[in-house]
């Protein structure tokens, strides 16, 4: 049912926007102002082309809004592969010491969790993946590794979508590895992309335990999408801060 927004602020107005959109995914103005009443269309259509230019939604052809891509927000692979490298080593290096011959683990998406492989050559272990950058150390791995079908997000190295989410919600495993965009205690564990989102809580769900890897330049941050609470998982990062004192499960290597 329609909200009634009152004089509601634009910061609010907006932010009702994207929750709206991470709903529906795709929502014509119309939509979006029977929501928002008694905001006029022309006050929208500003919100949205405000919003676009932040590269939050994008506008399609006919009226009609979407969130942003990933491709439009977050850095590509190749960018990140190079930032933090030195914590990036660190927390893959301690994630990895985690993981035990036998086991079943999942690796998400993202250049600090494809780290990992570096230090799994040598266990015998099934890894579930997501994360295409990865198979440049496919050859080198002892044990099995299973790659997921799915649209492919050449920008992040990522397959995510409907076929991604319907394989790993008949999928189990003994740890999951999952990467972040950002993380907060309101925002918890968070990404740009809504189908990113939506592949973490699934995993999530069907470990038996999860980890965030998140370097500390992630910390305090809000990015689109939230994932789960911080809560649900155990995050490991690279050094321990104000935030981090406030989180009950965290390592810090």
């Amino acid at each position: 049912m329609p909200v009634s927004q009152g004089t509601m602020i634009p910061y609010l107005r907006r932010k009702r926007i994207l929750e709206l959109l991470c709903e529906n995914e795709i929502m014509s103005l119309e939509a979006l102002q029977k929501q928002l009443a008694p905001s006029s269309l022309s006050t929208l259509r500003r919100d949205i082309l405000s919003m676009q230019q932040s590269k939050q939604v994008q506008m399609l052809r006919g009226g009609s809004v979407k969130l942003a891509t990933a491709e439009d927000v977050e850095l590509p692979v190749a960018e990140k592969a190079h930032m933090n490298i030195d914590s990036k080593e660190r927390i893959a290096r301690s994630a990895a010491s985690f993981v035990r011959n036998g086991e079943t683990i999942y690796i998400d998406s993202g250049t600090t969790t494809a780290r990992m492989t570096h230090y799994l050559k040598d266990k015998d272990v099934t890894i579930v993946t997501s994360n295409t950058y990865i198979l440049n150390d496919a050859n080198k791995l002892q044990g099995s590794l299973i790659l997921l079908g799915g649209e492919l997000n050449k920008a992040i190295a990522s397959i995510n979508g409907p076929t991604t989410d319907m394989q790993l919600s008949e999928m189990l495993f003994d740890r999951a590895f999952i990467g972040a965009s950002g993380f907060s205690l309101h925002g918890g564990v968070s990404t740009f992309d809504m189908r990113e989102a939506s592949k973490k809580r699934i995993v999530k769900a069907n470990a038996q335990i999860t980890y965030v890897l998140a370097d500390s330049s992630k910390a305090g941050r809000n990015t689109l999408c939230k994932a789960f609470p911080l809560a649900d998982c155990v995050l490991i990062t690279d050094q321990e801060n104000e935030l981090t004192a406030q989180i009950s499960a965290v390592i810090a290597p």
